[in-house]
């Protein structure tokens, strides 16, 4: 694949000079007081290059040891407090291959400094999209080793559209092959998460995209992807494949500590989490005593939600009632747990709410109905709990 080129390449006399810090995994700090080149005049004028966002590096395992600069940018900026989408773009300077006209005095051999685009870009091989919005933070890998020159096979850029949690995570790689930057997007509404070891770096091999449902708690779809690793040195296609044991439904920023809405609980239950003991009706659990007790006989996997500290189930499915009828049932006193702390006044609502979900544990699938009542302390300033006091299994 050709890549795209903003503008024609431009003839330099000078090669850049090799000099960048770089921070390992982190933000990159400005790597000069102002880049060698006045490379804005070879951008378009709408773009805006981003104080202290750029650094020097050999991306391409130049032979001759030429290091090109990444720079990131804003463009697409709009009036008012709009500040645009973030992109990112490479310079690499080129030995020009053509000869030099008859007559020409230069003591000096001609390169070229040839601009590539990683996203914005319109053509294929890297993804769509941009890199960020609020602000974008620059990794490498390789991480530079002090007193070392820099030399990198993989550029790991993490967007931040709102928030402290990156929604957006982009990985270019070059490809001599076809003469570009072939990379991969993920894009995740609510966040993305990447896993690698923070104390040997590596390059990221699985990616987790968080992306928010129309729902009422706070619910995520979460997906995850595979990246193949490198074989060596050698460079490999950037390809990412959906992994689907990564499916499930989860909270978005991790749960409540006792959700309000009883669809909630059951997603925390089945994440693997459990209430704060101090203040529930039914102490540091969201069942009811005795609440799996007839189910377990039909499905003893079941018995795993009794205790603390459990693996979470894979949740493929969450049906809940939007909002509960009129009830002429009364309400009648709870007897609390001997495992409660708090008031002891507790009183049970006569509305249930049934919560159908389909999810996998130990690798098979369940259709369980959880069948929730709204416990309330008499207190006025008492929030409600939704606790399970029954379950079916389909």
């Amino acid at each position: 694949m050709h890549s795209y080129r903003l503008i024609l390449a431009v003839a330099v006399i000078a090669i850049l000079a090799v000099g960048a810090d770089l921070a390992s995994r982190s933000a990159v700090q400005p790597s000069a007081p102002s880049l060698p080149l006045d490379l804005k005049n070879l951008m378009p004028a709408s773009w805006e290059i981003i104080p202290g966002k750029y650094l020097q590096c050999d991306f391409e395992d130049s032979p001759a040891g030429n290091p090109q600069w990444l720079v990131l940018y804003r463009y697409d900026k709009t009036s008012g407090d709009d500040e645009g989408s973030i992109g990112g773009i490479v310079f690499a300077t080129e030995a020009n291959s053509q000869p030099q006209q008859a007559g020409a005095t230069s003591p000096y051999q001609p390169v070229l400094l040839v601009p590539y685009r990683l996203l914005p870009d319109i053509n294929g091989g890297k993804g769509q999209g941009y890199l960020g919005g609020r602000d974008a933070t620059i990794d490498l890998y390789p991480a530079q080793m002090p007193g070392q020159p820099c030399k990198a096979q993989e550029i790991t850029i993490f967007g931040y559209d709102a928030g402290s949690e990156p929604t957006r995570l982009s990985i270019f790689r070059w490809d001599p092959d076809a003469h570009s930057y072939q990379g991969v997007n993920f894009v995740g509404d609510a966040h993305v998460s990447a896993t690698w070891n923070v104390e040997r770096p590596q390059p990221i091999t699985h990616v987790l995209t968080y992306n928010r449902a129309d729902d009422r708690s706070s619910l995520c779809v979460v997906r995850g992807y595979n990246l193949p690793p490198r074989s060596g040195s050698g460079q490999v296609a950037l390809a990412a494949e959906e992994n689907p044991d990564d499916y499930t439904i989860d909270f978005c920023s991790g749960a409540p500590a006792d959700p309000f809405y009883p669809e909630a609980v059951v997603v925390a239950l089945l994440r693997g989490a459990d209430p704060p003991a101090a203040g529930s009706p039914t102490g540091a659990s969201y069942l009811i005593p005795g609440a799996l007790d007839a189910a377990v006989s039909d499905l003893p996997d079941l018995a795993a939600f009794r205790n603390g500290g459990r693996a979470a189930a894979r949740i493929l499915t969450v049906v809940n009632p939007g909002a509960l009828g009129p009830s002429s049932a009364p309400g009648r006193p709870f007897p609390t747990p001997s495992s409660a702390t708090g008031s002891d006044s507790w009183w049970q609502s006569g509305q249930p709410a049934d919560v159908r979900t389909i999810f996998v544990l130990n690798g098979m699938q369940h259709d369980v109905t959880w069948h929730l009542v709204n416990l309330a302390d008499q207190s006025i300033a008492a929030d409600s709990h939704w606790r399970v006091q029954s379950v079916s299994v389909q």
